[in-house]
């Protein structure tokens, strides 16, 4: 997959699927779709983060200040 930058706002970062939720959940899923996914618990109403493998991933509570493994 290619990474193309978003031509209609330059100030965007190129990927920002890496700063907002991917998708929503009620509660941690079972599992991620790769790890360092961020998925809004729609139950706990915040966004948690995958580390780990994304078979078994750990959930840990996601701070717009982390980076992609999820270190601030």
């Amino acid at each position: 997959m290619a990474i193309v930058r978003n031509l209609g706002n330059f100030t965007w970062p190129i990927d920002p699927p890496y700063t907002t939720p991917n998708r929503s959940n009620a509660g941690p899923p079972a599992t991620s779709n790769y790890a360092g996914e961020i998925v809004y618990d729609s139950t706990a109403k915040s966004c948690i983060v995958a580390l780990g493998a994304p078979a078994t991933p750990s959930w840990a509570p996601f701070s717009y200040s982390m980076n992609i493994d999820g270190e601030v």
